[in-house]
């Protein structure tokens, strides 16, 4: 429970209007603030957190294996980590613990 307080981004399911009432606005507002000030949608905000995260815990321990790192950053699947991974850093999660790794 303690990431949830810390890295709420972090949850399986998390939507615009949970994260709106934890900081105490309405999801209008932070709608509006992630699309005119971040230039992003709200799931594109999310998943940049998570791989920003899934990229740290590669880096820390790179014995983590990929599927462990999937679900302490709250994705469904290791596919769909994959698939995220690469759309923002454009290579797979596994191809950058490589990297990473040979590093």
């Amino acid at each position: 429970m303690g990431k949830d307080k810390e890295k709420p981004y972090l949850r399986d399911e998390i939507s615009i209007m949970s994260v709106a009432n934890e900081i105490g606005i309405v999801p209008r507002q932070l709608s509006w603030y992630l699309n005119s000030v971040k230039k992003m949608n709200f799931n594109i905000w999310i998943n940049r957190l998570k791989v920003d995260e899934a990229k740290r815990l590669i880096e820390s321990d790179k014995n983590l294996a990929i599927k462990d790192i999937t679900y302490k950053v709250g994705f469904s699947s290791p596919e769909r980590l994959s698939k995220i991974f690469k759309s923002i850093t454009g290579m797979t999660a596994t191809e950058y613990k490589n990297k990473v790794v040979e590093d």
